[in-house]
């Protein structure tokens, strides 16, 4: 087994028991399947040792191109929006396969942060008071621009 697999699933066993993580799906992979997969809350069909990773463009991607890849998996896909983070394992120059975390993107519900704080506002009474924060985006950096998009979906 590669070093780096090894070290990634061992990271991954600590990171899943923390509360935080246990949303994330971690994995590696060999050129066409998943041989490890560890989430302690999201199981979804597809996204499981021996699954093949073809449905997931992004880490094909990682793997022909020898580099990292940042994607959103589409819902249409498991059934929810997907992030995922995806770097190649590469031994004596050669691609041996992939590891990478996924998570559920929440777009939805911050789209709809404005309304539901809205309507919380119109049903308060005169002397209440409500603060909502709305943070910005990060803009996206010249550099990003410049390679122009990676998502395959």
């Amino acid at each position: 087994m590669s070093l780096i697999k090894e070290l990634f699933k061992n990271l991954t066993n600590s990171l899943v028991e923390n509360h935080h993580y246990a949303s994330s799906i971690y994995f590696t992979t060999d050129l066409e399947k998943y041989d490890f997969v560890n989430s302690k809350y999201l199981n979804l069909d597809g996204i499981k040792v021996n699954e093949p990773i073809a449905p997931v463009k992004c880490i094909s991607q990682c793997i022909k191109e020898k580099r990292p890849v940042v994607d959103v998996i589409a819902q249409k896909t498991y059934g929810l929006n997907l992030k995922v983070w995806v770097w190649p394992i590469i031994e004596d120059e050669k691609v041996v396969g992939a590891y990478g975390y996924m998570f559920p993107r929440c777009d939805a519900v911050i789209e709809i942060l404005d309304d539901v704080a809205q309507s919380a506002i119109e049903s308060l009474t005169e002397n209440a008071f409500a603060s909502i924060i709305k943070k910005k985006r990060p803009e996206k950096t010249k550099r990003r621009e410049e390679k122009g998009p990676i998502n395959n979906h």
